[in-house]
């Protein structure tokens, strides 16, 4: 069977109708390519690369607050945690605080939650005594999200 076009419609023209059609077709094609790329598997980690991870987290977070770099510290907080406690609000308590540093940190962490075990320096006065430097043993909860460990505020 053989096709015959009119004078100004070329074959290209016949298969896709239109240049609107044509532009629909490769929106459609690009669509689904980046969907593709979007739901790439991300790379896993073991336990352990989480629980070092979450360590190292906790640790930069609380070097942060005791450096009063508050927004810093705040943006480790997960999506959930700062939108329960706004940055002024944190940056308040956070001063209230007086932490001097953190120490002595260990996770256990299991397939999307990561308990720290962390020490932390605070200064307090005491009365007749001072001013003195008291650690203090303190649990967080981090979340695994998004391929990251994420600060839950309680």
């Amino acid at each position: 069977m053989t096709v015959i076009f009119p004078t100004k419609v070329t074959a290209k023209r016949a298969v896709f109708g239109s240049k609107s059609a044509l532009f629909v077709a490769a929106a459609t094609v690009l669509t689904v390519l980046s969907g593709c790329a979007a739901t790439a598997p991300q790379v896993t980690r073991t336990t352990a690369e989480w629980e070092q991870r979450a360590t190292a987290r906790a640790l930069e977070r609380w070097q942060h607050i005791s450096d009063g770099q508050f927004a810093k510290a705040y943006a480790f907080h997960s999506a959930a945690s700062r939108a329960q406690m706004n940055l002024d609000s944190f940056e308040r308590n956070m001063k209230n605080l007086a932490a001097r540093g953190a120490g002595d940190a260990k996770a256990t962490c299991d397939q999307s939650i990561c308990e720290v075990q962390i020490v932390v320096s605070v200064a307090a006065r005491v009365a007749r005594i001072g001013a003195r430097n008291f650690q203090i043993p303190h649990k967080e909860s981090w979340v695994i999200a998004d391929g990251e460990v994420w600060f839950v505020q309680k």
